[in-house]
């Protein structure tokens, strides 16, 4: 019984020793975990933003699609706000407004009069308006929608630590075929 006792105190001694090493430890480790919960949490809302991001793309080329054309600069401008329509619809589920929005519509069955070749854009320029990308089929509609990451509810979090992820830019595009 004594020889339990003895190493009793002994394991006793050792942990009061270590008090100073979870401190430590603990000063060390906390920092950490916080930046990790941090990036956890922006990294969430930049995928959030994306998936609303993919969504709005998907219904406006849809959207684009529907719209029944002629040749004439008339109708790519109605196959334009039709796409601006569906993708502000969908991008305001997740706050995210038109302002910050740049809508490019390709569709080669109405080049009219707009500028490369059927390529119409809305919005504030995000990045240049892209050459036209090889769409030859007059059944289909390419939508590109750019979204500053800014002007969303992409918190800043990592700004703190030097590494700022708000600066980039989605750019999301999406081709529909006509009926």
């Amino acid at each position: 019984m004594n020889r339990v006792c003895s190493r009793a105190r002994h394991i006793g001694k050792l942990l009061a020793n270590r008090h100073g090493a979870v401190l430590l430890e603990a000063i060390l480790g906390i920092p950490i975990l916080i930046i990790v919960v941090m990036a956890g949490m922006e990294f969430g809302t930049i995928m959030m933003v994306s998936g609303a991001v993919s969504s709005a793309v998907t219904e406006g080329a849809r959207e684009g699609a529907k719209v029944p054309t002629t040749v004439g600069a008339i109708d790519g401008n109605r196959v334009l706000s039709a796409v601006e329509n569906a993708v502000a619809t969908v991008l305001s589920t997740q706050g995210i407004a038109p302002a910050n929005v740049q809508v490019i519509v390709e569709d080669s069955d109405n080049p009219g009069a707009a500028a490369n070749n059927g390529v119409r854009s809305s919005g504030p320029a995000v990045g240049p308006v892209p050459a036209v990308s090889g769409i030859t089929n007059p059944a289909e509609v390419r939508v590109t929608v750019r979204v500053e990451l800014s002007n969303t509810s992409v918190p800043n979090l990592l700004g703190t630590f030097g590494v700022t992820l708000t600066t980039r830019n989605f750019d999301v595009s999406s081709v529909s075929r006509r009926d």
